[in-house]
């Protein structure tokens, strides 16, 4: 930022790029007059006559124009610098000729600076563009609402500082019940994916509104505790009648804060119960899962138990007819060691196996996505799960402790650790949670 006190230059600091142009309205008792132009020198005459000035400057690039205005009206270099920064903090300033209330309004959710010099017998209103936000005082002028053309221009300022706030309220009243409508939505669902930029969008205008309405309603005391002569005491109960429409507006900025900061808690805790509920639907996955998995099971299981209490029926009849008939030697060969344990125990696997992968297709290919490229296992032809699988597959199952692992597939408790050990010197993932990635 240069220092504005080494130069003469004026310099507009805003982006608008509206051209200059000039709305005179002068009135009297009797009559009215209004003037357009680009310039002042085709409406500066106009100035000589008789009655109350209202000038409207929209518009704020050609900086000469804006200078020629202040020099008619004896306005102060400083306060010249003030009306051309679009970014000057809002105020209200006391001068020996003339009052100064520089503030926001908002014009289609864009913020805007107006500059206000009363003085006199004249009131200038400053604005970087075209706005509707005096359209409706040149009517009343004309139509002399109130006794609008006899009075002083401190009354124009204060039904100009009016049309400010009403701006405020307008929108206010606007975010009011944009958050009333958020929040019923926030209640009725639990759906919050588009809530959060809802919420952001809301602040922001809250914040608008609060910067521009809090500073203003901080100045204004100002102009209520004047004792300027530009003041007149027959107007200050429309500058409190202001004061009141300001002061409405801040409470309802103070109440839109404390809905902002409800909707905000609301919308944490519809976050966290949509998350609570994503986490109950994949547990009650899970649990369908489980189920599904012990009724397999156990059907599986009983066909089994079946199975193998007619084959030890079958045996020992097979084993008494032997025995009657006196065929011991016979009967000792076909029961001592030999492969038909191995037989057992196989078949034992591959109905594990086969079951196992019946529940789970997808076992062998997500087993692998965990493990390092090289370490990856791929059951030969003929092949279903490989010991390390079927350790991995008990563990899928809820089984952990090595020793009833061993127990079930017929190892020893040493080499069920060594097996696990192996695979996990191999995971992608890290060690300690492998086996619950399982």
């Amino acid at each position: 930022m240069k220092n504005n006190l080494l130069s003469e230059k004026l310099v507009y600091t805003g982006d608008t790029r509206t051209p200059t142009h000039l709305h005179l309205v002068r009135y009297t008792p009797d009559e009215v007059h209004e003037y357009t132009a680009d310039s002042l020198p085709p409406i500066e005459p106009q100035f000589s006559e008789k009655g109350m000035i209202w000038l409207q400057v929209h518009g704020l690039k050609e900086t000469e124009t804006v200078r020629q205005v202040c020099d008619r009206f004896g306005i102060d270099f400083l306060v010249m610098q003030d009306i051309l920064n679009a970014d000057h903090p809002t105020k209200v300033e006391e001068h020996e000729r003339y009052m100064l209330v520089v503030a926001k309004f908002f014009r289609g959710g864009e913020e805007m600076q107006v500059c206000l010099v009363q003085g006199a017998d004249f009131v200038l209103s400053f604005i970087e563009s075209e706005s509707p936000l005096f359209d409706d005082i040149p009517q009343a002028i004309r139509n002399n609402v109130l006794k609008f053309r006899s009075r002083p221009s401190d009354y124009l300022l204060s039904v100009l500082l009016n049309s400010i706030t009403a701006n405020y309220a307008t929108l206010i009243s606007k975010l009011d019940g944009d958050l009333d409508d958020l929040e019923t939505g926030l209640l009725s669902t639990t759906d919050c994916r588009d809530t959060g930029g809802q919420i952001q969008e809301l602040r922001h205008r809250y914040l608008q509104l609060k910067q521009a309405a809090l500073p203003l309603r901080d100045q204004y005391a100002k102009l209520l505790h004047s004792d300027s002569a530009l003041l007149h005491k027959n107007v200050r109960p429309f500058f409190n009648d202001v004061n009141d429409h300001l002061q409405y507006v801040v409470q309802q900025i103070d109440l839109c804060r404390e809905t902002l900061s409800s909707l905000v808690d609301l919308y944490i805790s519809n976050n966290d119960l949509q998350r609570i509920n994503e986490q109950l639907a994949g547990l009650n996955s899970q649990i369908s899962e489980a189920n599904e998995v012990k009724e397999e099971y156990i059907g599986i299981f009983l066909t089994m138990c079946s199975e193998y209490i007619d084959k030890i029926i079958d045996s020992r009849r097979h084993v008494r007819r032997l025995l009657r008939d006196g065929r011991v030697d016979e009967l000792r060969k076909e029961y001592s060691p030999t492969d038909g344990d191995s037989r057992e125990l196989e078949e034992f696997y591959r109905n594990f196996d086969t079951t196992f992968l019946q529940l789970y297709p997808t076992f062998i290919e997500d087993f692998n996505s965990l493990l390092d490229k090289e370490a990856r296992i791929e059951p030969k032809k003929g092949e279903l799960l490989t010991t390390e699988l079927r350790i991995f597959a008990l563990i899928r199952l809820g089984i952990n402790d090595s020793s009833k692992i061993a127990a079930l597939l017929r190892y020893s408790v040493s080499t069920i650790y060594n097996y696990r050990s192996k695979i996990k010197g191999h995971t992608l993932v890290s060690r300690d949670n492998f086996e619950e990635r399982i």
